[in-house]
């Protein structure tokens, strides 16, 4: 059997795995060693399909910020300017959760990018539970920079929409979100 083949084996398993993990809802009772293995096979990644999405997605929390931001980039350069909703819905679930990490962790000069690329994708019905997370984030982001009362209305109303819309799990998620990092 070929080096390659038992590579290709050894990725097939991985994936197996991942795929069950995400299934059952328990992706971060991984082994330490296969989210180390799956951390490395997503940096490695240039074409970002569904799964592969869906895994770095998941993955996102376990990668240091520096690598978020050059696969998180990655990804928006990828599906820019794509038209399929099913995209536009990753890309977006990429760049929330990219924003997330950077204002958890004080890194707003790092969020300019990512609000712009999202700036790009048209709202449509299915994509407005995303659009509304990121007026949220953007407005939190941009009280930050400019600590303006419009902005801390903006993200009180982003929050409502999610009560108004049958999500009160999201709006007070989050407003605790909101609270902690303002």
């Amino acid at each position: 059997m070929e080096n390659s083949d038992i590579e290709n084996k050894d990725k097939l398993l991985l994936l197996i795995d991942f795929n069950l993990a995400d299934t059952l809802n328990n992706v971060a009772e991984l082994s330490d060693t296969k989210k180390a293995q799956l951390k490395n096979w997503l940096f490695e990644q240039d074409d970002f399909d569904e799964r592969t999405l869906r895994m770095y997605i998941n993955f996102i929390p376990i990668y240091d910020l520096k690598s978020n931001l050059k696969i998180g980039k990655k990804v928006a350069e990828k599906l820019k300017g794509t038209t399929e909703t099913r995209k536009q819905e990753e890309l977006l679930g990429v760049i929330i959760n990219i924003l997330i990490v950077c204002i958890e962790q004080g890194a707003y000069d790092e969020t300019g990018y990512f609000v712009q690329a999202a700036e790009h994708i048209r709202t449509v019905p299915k994509l407005f539970f995303y659009k509304n997370m990121l007026v949220f984030l953007e407005n939190m982001i941009n009280e930050h920079f400019d600590h303006q009362e419009e902005y801390v209305a903006k993200c009180q109303w982003a929050i409502k929409n999610f009560d108004l819309l049958g999500m009160p799990e999201y709006g007070k998620e989050a407003e605790r979100f909101f609270n902690e990092y303002q």
